[in-house]
């Protein structure tokens, strides 16, 4: 078995302070990569934030039909109105409200189509003040 022996340099003051200072440049340089770290969260919470309240801004505006039972028979006892010519009752106005969000699919459905898009119901509709569905 044979031992090397390896020869270390001797180190004089400039290496030491060389040293010295890439020491301190590493930590410079992790605390400024902590820094950097920092602030990227701090944005991501900023961005998650403002997405949240955006959203909540957008659900808030959309209308939701609460409860309603889509149900054509509940339309039948206002026939009168939608087939002829004579004004809506109050009552016939609150029902076609009631029964707004159900519209689309009444004018979807073949049977329904032609009572429910009628220039009689458009004038019932329009005598009510209910606008006229985007389907």
């Amino acid at each position: 078995m044979y031992c090397r022996i390896l020869r270390v340099p001797r180190m004089n003051s400039s290496t030491l302070l060389f040293v010295k200072n890439t020491e301190q440049t590493q930590t410079k340089i992790q605390k400024e990569n902590q820094r950097r770290r920092k602030l990227v969260k701090v944005m991501w919470v900023s961005v998650l934030a403002l997405a949240a309240a955006i959203l909540l801004l957008t659900v808030a505006k959309i209308p939701v039909a609460e409860g309603v039972t889509c149900s054509p028979m509940q339309l039948a006892s206002r026939a009168a109105a939608m087939t002829s010519s004579s004004p809506p009752s109050e009552a016939c106005c609150a029902k076609l409200r009631e029964q707004q969000p159900c519209l689309c699919g009444y004018m979807r459905n073949p049977l329904l189509r032609q009572y429910v898009s009628s220039p009689n119901a458009r004038k019932v509709s329009n005598s009510c003040k209910i606008a006229s569905p985007n389907c």
